[in-house]
């Protein structure tokens, strides 16, 4: 394949920022390294940062928390589609490109949940294809009119299950799943034509598990214009592995003939070296991808720490400083080996 076709395309160094508005609310604020008190988006534009990555819920608990089946209770973010304009307005001030989420849920969407919204729990399949084209559509026409054009769309989080279950289970309803992310697709690009869609799996170490999910998917009529991947050390056995990383994104993007992207990085708060290092192979692997395929990379969550969250969730970048103040780890320091 022509290299020539992949000179014009950006690469990402992306954050997810989706606690932020959330801990803002808690009376929090941000430092740079020096201990200066700066406005979270300009400060992660400083470290090298040039897209964010925000996350919708359909219709998400006012407090922004959700007590888990499993008993644990998490922070959500204010994921509604108010919350996440406003948020969004200061992302494009900075001249950061956008990256939209839909979980397709009130709640996280992920590989152990993904709970169809509470308002549309007891429809039909086909009444389900509607509220995601309806939903999708009225939701970015929102952005439209206040002039926020993402340049980035995911069509669900972390759907290695499939999504909506069970209507659209990956294992027994494939064609449902395909359909409903079809409907997604098209939504998007009927508001925002040239908005990359971005299809998003967890677990890119699990080669044959990836890449049975978009086999069946593209068999199927699936569309998608990037494929993106969750990459997490410490859940796979604090095993990080870019030489693996690579080889297995390599192989998705040829065989799938798409380019990739790694929409969800992360390493402990406590072992900043460990991930700077993370982070940083992570960057060089996408970047060294083959025929120029790979597309960005995007922390999740660096604004966050764990003394914050209600369950401890500990892949965050930052750490207590002061009263209501926190201040970033040396891990997206890696970010400006590459600017």
């Amino acid at each position: 394949m022509n290299n020539n076709l992949y000179e014009n395309k950006r690469f990402e160094y992306g954050v997810d920022l989706g606690w932020a508005s959330q801990i803002e609310s808690l009376g929090y604020s941000w430092t740079d390294h020096e201990g200066n008190v700066q406005d979270i988006v300009k400060l992660v534009k400083s470290m090298g940062v040039t897209s964010v990555r925000l996350r919708l819920f359909v219709n998400p608990p006012q407090n922004g928390f959700w007590q888990k089946p499993t008993g644990d209770k998490c922070m959500l973010g204010f994921c509604d589609t108010e919350s996440v304009i406003s948020f969004a307005k200061r992302i494009q001030k900075e001249g950061m490109s956008l990256m939209l989420d839909f979980h397709y849920s009130d709640l996280f969407a992920d590989p152990q949940f993904q709970i169809v919204p509470k308002d549309w729990e007891d429809d039909s399949y086909e009444d389900l294809l509607k509220h995601v084209h309806d939903y999708t559509v009225s939701t970015l026409n929102a952005f439209k009119k206040e002039g926020i054009d993402p340049l980035y769309v995911q069509n669900g989080n972390e759907i290695n299950p499939g999504i909506l279950l069970p209507y659209g289970d990956r294992y027994k309803e494939p064609l449902h799943m395909t359909e409903l992310l079809n409907t997604a697709y098209d939504a998007i690009k009927e508001v925002f034509p040239t908005t990359e869609v971005v299809t998003h799996l967890a677990m890119v170490t699990d080669l044959e598990g990836c890449m049975d999910f978009f086999k069946t998917f593209f068999d199927r009529g699936g569309k998608t214009d990037i494929l993106g991947f969750s990459y997490y050390p410490y859940w796979y056995g604090k095993v990080h592995d870019p030489e693996l990383l690579l080889d297995n994104i390599n192989k998705m993007s040829s065989v799938f003939d798409k380019d990739v992207m790694i929409t969800e990085v992360g390493g402990e708060q406590d072992d900043e070296e460990n991930s700077y290092r993370i982070v940083k192979d992570t960057v060089n692997a996408v970047k060294g991808m083959a025929q120029r395929r790979g597309r960005g990379v995007y922390y999740w969550e660096p604004e966050a720490c764990k003394e914050l969250l209600p369950d401890g969730y500990m892949l965050c970048a930052s750490v207590p400083f002061e009263d209501h103040k926190l201040k970033f780890n040396k891990a997206l320091d890696s970010y400006k080996e590459f600017i």
